[in-house]
């Protein structure tokens, strides 16, 4: 089985910062199957692997697979796949997935038995104090953005002016958990005459007090995401938030993604599909499982300057692949 793995390095736009820190460029991995079947590993320390790490894992499985036969993989992976970080699982799993459609003919969303995905609305992210990104994010036909905050109280107050010139625009927060109670009140206050869709991670995962009191206090849908990755997350999740931000980097395998999807619409809970910073691999993959979610969020191909591959289609704040077999991303 021929499993290949080459470095993806991303140079960002425009500086991404939120809560937990900054970053203008990215090193992601690519793993290719059968010279097929693409997948993408976006790792963070925050959930356990850097780039060197994630490379190192995935050349390891690749010299182990060298000689397997297609048809053992499934046993080969129920062996090693869980002692890899979920980027390499991300990524694994994706070009197995991607490989098994295109030789089938069919896509992803097909293969993983989710309604087939369509032309559909994505936010755009604006780091923290960005505001000029506000207008140009209207100017290009975004219809939603998703503002990044911290605990700087002070910033409140300029991202909700440069909001107010915009009505047109819907309007997600994500505090990346780094504010208290005190600082909640002050958005609420600050941000009181605005349609807010969403409000995502206010408070670290931990802080459970203070997510029980937020969701009494307001009618705004409260999304968890830095501590979601797996069904069970989901359900621990339920008494504390009204929704969840599925991630597959960080749920790893697609299987584990559309587990937790599901569990969420058991419980009734609203339904976010986000992404890292990823090229076209990554994003497209993530869009097929979009006609399952309540909100998008996939904006990482947009973020960065240049994508090695192509399939992928922004146009005025909404998103497609051309051709739905596999994930429908292709090297350029």
């Amino acid at each position: 089985m021929k499993i290949t793995v080459s470095p993806l390095d991303l140079q960002l736009k425009r500086e991404f910062v939120i809560a937990t820190g900054r970053v203008k460029n990215k090193r992601n991995l690519i793993v290719v199957i059968e010279d097929i079947g693409i997948g993408e590993a976006s790792g963070s320390v925050f959930y356990g692997a850097n780039a060197g790490q994630i490379e190192t894992e995935l050349k390891v499985v690749a010299d182990l697979a060298d000689d397997l036969p297609l048809e053992a993989w499934p046993h080969f992976w129920e062996e090693h796949g869980g002692k890899l970080s979920s980027a390499s699982r991300c990524a694994l799993s994706t070009a197995w997935y991607d490989y098994r459609a295109k030789k089938d003919n069919i896509s992803l969303a097909e293969i993983m038995e989710f309604p087939e995905a369509k032309r559909c609305r994505t936010s755009l992210t604006v780091s923290i104090g960005d505001t000029g990104a506000i207008p140009e994010a209207a100017n290009c036909g975004f219809k939603t953005v998703k503002i990044k905050l911290d605990n700087n109280t002070e910033i409140f107050e300029s991202t909700h002016k440069a909001l107010s010139e915009h009505p047109e625009i819907a309007i997600r927060v994500d505090a990346n958990g780094s504010w208290d109670m005190e600082t909640a009140r002050k958005f609420l206050d600050v941000f009181s005459d605005l349609k807010i869709e969403l409000l995502e991670q206010p408070f670290k995962p931990e802080n459970e007090p203070d997510w029980l009191k937020l969701k009494d206090m307001t009618d705004i849908p409260v999304i968890m995401d830095e501590s979601v990755a797996t069904a069970e997350d989901v359900a621990r999740a339920a008494d504390l938030a009204d929704g969840v931000n599925i991630k597959l980097q960080k749920s790893g395998t697609l299987e584990t993604a559309a587990g937790a999807i599901n569990k969420a619409h058991e419980l009734n809970m609203k339904t976010m599909l986000g992404c890292m910073i990823e090229s076209s691999v990554g994003i497209a993959t993530s869009w097929q499982f979009s006609e399952a979610v309540d909100f998008l969020d996939l904006d990482g191909r947009l973020l960065i300057v240049d994508d090695p591959f192509e399939g992928l289609v922004y146009d005025k704040g909404e998103l497609y692949v051309e051709d739905n077999k596999g994930h429908g991303i292709s090297f350029a």
